[in-house]
């Protein structure tokens, strides 16, 4: 049986199972403990310390990289080996499933913008503060504010302190992810297509409620990449 992990800096993923835990040693130990050792399993991990232990309960381990999509993908950066596994495979799915030219939008910790041309080339992107740590960031910087939960407000005009950073969290990145996406297609306009918006990562469903920018989400779409990656 083929196992697949996503790695993240918060939690990490199993498939085909959609087992999701927080990224800890100890909790990844645990859970490794559940499959078979002569399960095969294919990596995508952006906390490289985790890896020595996943190897210890697989007889085979594929860790993506940058390598991993030679002849198979062109990725057109400055650095190829510094791009996080995650990104590439999610630009790949995005490229196998949705088609191009595209854009995957991952709000993990960070929010990442991941670009493919038309030909399937990766091209780079752009990362900002996940919405989280900039929720965390306001309780941690102030003296008054408090810790709020990222959710959908009631309104976009606050009432309370609580309402009024919860609007501002989350029609904030509403509009980051709308700017970004509006600048990405007029640069795009050169090659007469119209971008094809994939969001992914365990916000993706809960901004899109309130935004036409996706014409996708896919929250496994890290998982169904790593599938395809296998069959390399």
């Amino acid at each position: 049986m083929l196992i697949t992990i996503d790695i993240g800096n918060t939690s990490t993923l199993f498939g085909p199972s959609k087992i999701r835990i927080k990224t800890d040693p100890a909790l990844l130990e645990k859970t490794l403990k559940n499959f078979k050792r002569t399960d095969a399993a294919i990596v995508s991990s952006v906390v490289p310390q985790l890896n020595k232990i996943i190897k210890k309960y697989f007889n085979k381990v594929i860790f993506v990289g940058y390598k991993t999509f030679k002849g198979q993908m062109k990725i057109k950066v400055k650095n190829p080996a510094e791009v996080g596994a995650d990104r590439l495979v999610n630009a790949y799915a995005a490229y196998k499933l949705y088609g191009s030219p595209a854009i995957v939008v991952d709000f993990g910790t960070a929010t990442t913008f991941d670009v493919i041309d038309i030909d399937g080339s990766y091209l780079g992107g752009l990362i900002a503060p996940g919405i989280q740590i900039s929720a965390d960031a306001l309780h941690e910087h102030t003296a008054k504010l408090p810790k709020v939960k990222v959710q959908m407000p009631k309104s976009i005009i606050g009432k309370s302190t609580v309402d009024s950073m919860q609007a501002g969290i989350y029609y904030g990145y509403i509009g980051l992810v709308e700017g970004i996406i509006k600048r990405l297609n007029s640069q795009f306009s050169i090659e007469n297509s119209q971008l094809n918006i994939i969001a992914t990562g365990g916000y993706a469903k809960l901004i899109g409620k309130k935004t036409k920018a996706f014409d996708h989400i896919d929250e496994d779409l890290t998982i169904k990449g790593l599938g395809i990656i296998s069959l390399f």
